[in-house]
């Protein structure tokens, strides 16, 4: 009895299958000592002089799984570690010899994105094999398989090859500095340690924020090649980590992130002295720790200035310890100094309370109580005035006095807002009079004379500008008012985002409603229709940003800045309707104090770092 034999098929080589076929389509040199490497070929067209080199990985490649989409394949990771030492991009290759089917990947396009498993501590990684990348018989090499060719070329040009390379090595240890976020914290410094970030720093002191400093950041990739960490002075702190502050590194306002590299997954990290190039997770802890770092470190300087009653009073020249006191003509500053001469401790007496210190720069005024120790330092900077640039203006500067040890330190020395009032309250008024001419009766008739009148505080203070930064919750007339929205509405300009809520809006155009009634009432259907149409553009705004708030919580920058901008027109409009004793008891900026101590903050941070 004949029993018949079905054929068994023969299943090819897969190496021989993939020789053949990538051997109809460019030199193919195969490699007997691989190292990770199976395969060395050539790829030459008619449009290029010279060939484009590529390897090619097979045997190493193990299937684990499959889905509809992909094949899993596993490798030795250091097997995948020698392809970021080559000089051209290693393709991987799985070869179905059943189906006859062979599919590539470019492994580097996910070896960017987890670059971490590469460490010597992995032994193993598994990769996807996209069943949508096939090499078909008797096609040329398809279109997306040369560009991965030359995109390898451009990450050799720009050394981000080399970069990863040398991150590999960095990762062997993945010890971090610490899993939870712990702060340390002393009066004078701070250690702050998050997973992959260490920072420590010295708080600013009373000598100014003119110093290096002392603040260092570390990564655990530099721990484990034991290179130093970045140093940063007081100033770059602030321009570094304050602006941009507790947003996401993806919405671009942290200043120290330049670029998103999505290719790569990383981001460019400009650091002023140094950069980096951090991965997602680096920069999350890392921002999670600026933060802290950043709201303790202004704490600091704010206690400070508080304690020095510097109020609204500018900063001078980036400095946290000299302010601007007022601005004076040069005549009115020159007659000061003239007098000071007359009453200093060489040649006055202590009638007033108070005696002028001998300086040997003339341009500089101090007081001393009556055992000679110093209540206050000023001195006077000219500048160009900002109203006519043909005349110079003096600054009156408040400098802080370090006290030495050798010097005595008064009981009560003057801080800004007491220098303030004795230049307002007892110098100036011997300067700044008014002058009136009346008639006196004489024995035989009467004669005009001149009578010389001191001005009142409110007076002098308007004869005088007194540089301010800070904005007020309670604006004392509708221009004022109108001033706060106007700068608001340009720190909004500033910002790409920020959140704020909607419904603030909608209570003070109500508390708007009522105080224009008045002016409403006289101004006819024209003003009614005016004030309509600026409260409608409001109103859309406003529906806009609760529609968006719905998927994020904040408000797009622009859109608040036309907000405040439109506020401004209508408050400059009806300048009735809005005067201090109004604004006070309507209370128009209750609910914006938030955005005003952000606003504030904002301004003494950039005069600090100016």
């Amino acid at each position: 009895m004949l029993v018949e034999m079905k054929a068994i098929p023969t299943i090819e080589d897969p190496v021989a299958l993939l020789d053949t076929r990538l051997s109809k389509l460019c030199t193919v040199n195969k490699l007997q000592d691989s190292f990770g490497i199976d395969f060395l070929c050539l790829y030459t067209s008619e449009e290029e002089t010279e060939g484009k080199e590529f390897f090619v990985q097979y045997k190493a490649a193990k299937k684990i799984a499959e889905d509809e989409e992909a094949f899993l394949l596993q490798l030795d990771t250091s097997t995948v570690r020698r392809w970021f030492k080559k000089r051209c991009v290693t393709f991987l290759f799985y070869v179905d010899p059943e189906n006859r089917a062979i599919y590539w990947v470019d492994p580097f396009e996910q070896l960017f994105k987890r670059v971490r498993e590469l460490s010597k501590k992995h032994e193993s990684i598994v990769l996807a094999m996209p069943k949508t990348n096939l090499l078909q018989a008797g096609q040329k090499l398809p279109k997306a398989f040369l560009e991965r060719i030359y995109r390898f070329d451009h990450y050799l040009f720009t050394g981000a090859i080399e970069r990863i390379n040398m991150d590999i090595e960095t990762f062997s240890k993945e010890e971090y500095f610490s899993d939870e976020l712990i702060v340390e914290e002393t009066e004078d410094f701070i250690e702050i340690n998050y997973k992959n970030v260490h920072l420590n720093a010295s708080y600013p002191d009373q000598s100014g924020l003119e110093g290096k400093g002392n603040c260092c950041i570390r990564f655990t990739r530099q721990q484990e090649n034991n290179e130093d960490g970045i140093h940063f002075s007081h100033k770059e702190i602030l321009d570094l980590f304050y602006f941009g502050k507790e947003t996401e590194a993806k919405l671009g306002m942290r200043k120290f992130i330049k670029l998103y590299l999505e290719e790569l997954d990383q981001y460019f990290a400009d650091f002023g002295n140094s950069i980096a190039y951090l991965y997602p997770n680096e920069v999350d802890e890392l921002c999670a720790v600026v933060d802290i770092f950043i709201e303790k470190y202004v704490e600091k300087i704010t206690a400070f200035l508080k304690k020095l009653e510097s109020f609204a009073f500018e900063p001078y020249r980036g400095s946290h310890r000299n302010f601007k006191l007022m601005q004076l003509d040069i005549d009115l500053w020159d007659r000061i100094r003239e007098h000071v001469k007359q009453y200093q401790t060489s040649n006055g007496s202590y009638d007033d309370g108070y005696i002028f210190t001998p300086f040997e720069d003339n341009n500089r005024i101090g007081l001393e109580d009556e055992r000679g120790r110093e209540l206050f330092n000023v001195y006077g900077s000219y500048e160009q005035s900002p109203a006519d640039r043909e005349k110079l203006v003096v600054n009156v500067i408040w400098e802080y006095i370090d006290y030495s040890e050798d010097s005595e330190k008064p009981e009560q020395p003057y801080n800004v807002a007491d220098t303030y009032a004795f230049f307002i309250n007892d110098l100036l008024p011997k300067f700044l009079t008014n002058e009136f001419t009346v008639r006196k009766k004489r024995l035989f008739g009467t004669k005009l004379i001149k009578v010389y009148k001191t001005l009142t505080k409110e007076e002098i203070e308007k004869k005088i500008f007194v540089p301010k930064y800070k904005l007020t919750q309670y604006p004392n007339s509708n221009s004022e008012l109108a001033s706060t929205f106007y700068y608001l509405s340009e720190y909004m300009k500033e910002k790409d985002f920020y959140s704020i809520t909607p419904s603030s809006f909608e209570d003070l155009l109500q508390d708007f409603d009522r105080l224009v009634q008045a002016e409403l009432s006289i101004g006819g259907q024209s003003a009614k229709a005016w004030y309509q149409k600026k409260k409608n553009d409001l109103l859309e705004d406003l529906t806009q940003i609760q529609q968006g708030q719905e998927k994020e919580p904040l408000s797009e920058g622009y859109f608040l800045a036309n907000i405040f901008s439109n506020l401004q027109v209508i408050v400059r409009q009806y300048k009735g309707s809005f005067d201090g004793k109004r604004i006070r008891e309507s209370e128009l900026l209750k609910d914006f104090s938030a955005i005003i101590a952000d606003y504030n903050e904002d301004r003494l941070i950039r005069l600090l770092i100016s």
